[in-house]
């Protein structure tokens, strides 16, 4: 593919997109595409999920002890 192809290529999903979101009403849209995310994350291994929230959680700890840290608060 070239570089024009591509770009049409963008234009056609860009236009595709924009009349789904008119079609179905923004709530709908955003609905569908919510639904279609949970439904990709079900389809994932155990493992990938557990790993998944460990990331979190340990993300979630260090941001609040560094935060908390550069005021000078003991977590």
């Amino acid at each position: 593919m070239t570089i024009q192809n591509m770009g049409l290529l963008t234009w056609i999903m860009l236009i595709v997109v924009i009349l789904s979101i008119i079609g179905q009403g923004w709530n709908v849209f955003v609905s569908s595409i919510f639904k279609g995310l949970d439904r990709i994350l079900n389809s994932i291994s155990p493992i990938a999920r557990d790993l998944d929230k460990i990331a979190k959680d340990y993300a979630a700890n260090n941001i609040t002890k560094n935060v908390a840290a550069g005021f000078g608060m003991n977590v």
